[in-house]
């Protein structure tokens, strides 16, 4: 039986804080969107069950304070990538180690991010 398919999944869920590991597994997706306003933390694996190349990823308007890069290493597809109205804080180098080029990226929001993606 082929995997599931679906263009773009936009998801507004109530109660969830976590992302779990292998998150739609199976299911051949281009686009996710999810926000709560509650998710804190994304599993490491929580995009490696995916069985197509995600492309476009928004974790909008949630409470996370750092990129997921562990779970975005899952991701080699990825080029665009909405962080908007969280919790970041502070952004180095290796808040973007992906396996893809990121051509887009929206941190949108009320608090000020603090910036070092210089290496020295």
């Amino acid at each position: 039986m082929p995997p599931a398919a679906v263009s773009l999944l936009d998801c507004t869920v109530q109660n969830v804080s976590v992302l779990p590991e292998l998150l739609l597994e199976g299911v051949v997706l281009h686009g996710l969107v999810v926000s709560s306003g509650e998710i804190y933390q994304v599993s490491e694996l929580a995009f490696s069950g995916l069985a197509g190349p995600l492309q476009a990823l928004g974790l909008p308007n949630n409470k996370l304070q750092t990129v997921p890069t562990a779970a975005l290493l899952a991701l080699p597809a990825l080029d665009r990538l909405d962080l908007s109205h969280n919790h970041l804080e502070t952004l180095t180098t290796s808040s973007f180690k992906v396996r893809g080029s990121v051509s887009a990226t929206s941190m949108k929001g009320k608090r000020k991010v603090k910036m070092s993606l210089c290496t020295s």
